[in-house]
């Protein structure tokens, strides 16, 4: 009896903890998270660096409230900003704050990119503003109808996330593995 107490102490967390639906990726903590290790050969950790602040300069407003950490020597770049996307519902558009963070790190001829915390907040409204994390809008328990169907909302939240990740994905990469041929003038 004893030991039968002791088994379900260590599974009923285990019960109770969400998991986010199996289309999109998750870190060792079922927490969402988009990473990728990028080779780029004949490139240095700090030409990497510079890159990534490019990326950053370049993508948002105003990388100076974006950047939260910039670490030349450890040629890490940590970054918190907000995308709208937009969800339809019922013939309307709504945009709601998409919100994340980066994390660029440089070796030399290689570079990892991390995106990750992702949650969503509304815009302020008549009921208020509402933030979800991503983990809690895409837990497999609530994210499936009883049908095994995605429902309606939840998955358009998945797809316009996963194009502004895409979209990101792609802005980092194609920053980070170019030089810039204004350099020669």
């Amino acid at each position: 009896m004893k030991n039968l107490i002791i088994l379900l102490l260590f599974i009923f967390p285990i019960l109770l903890s969400s998991q986010i639906i199996k289309e999109l990726p998750t870190d060792e903590n079922g927490k969402l998270n988009y990473n990728k290790v990028v080779q780029v050969e004949n490139t240095n950790k700090n030409e990497l660096y510079l890159r990534g602040r490019a990326f950053f300069a370049n993508t948002f407003k105003d990388a100076k409230e974006v950047i939260q950490m910039d670490d030349k020597d450890s040629g890490i770049i940590i970054g918190k900003a907000f995308s709208d996307i937009y969800i339809t519902s019922w013939g309307n558009s709504i945009p709601i704050q998409m919100w994340f963070s980066i994390k660029i790190q440089a070796k030399d001829a290689k570079y990892k990119y991390e995106i990750y915390n992702i949650y969503f907040k509304s815009y302020p409204g008549e009921y208020g503003v509402y933030t979800h994390s991503a983990e809690k809008w895409f837990d497999r328990k609530i994210y499936y109808k009883n049908n095994g169907k995605p429902r309606n909302i939840r998955e358009k939240y998945k797809i316009e996330t996963t194009k502004e990740i895409q979209s990101l994905e792609s802005a980092i990469i194609s920053k980070m593995n170019t030089t810039d041929q204004n350099e020669k003038w």
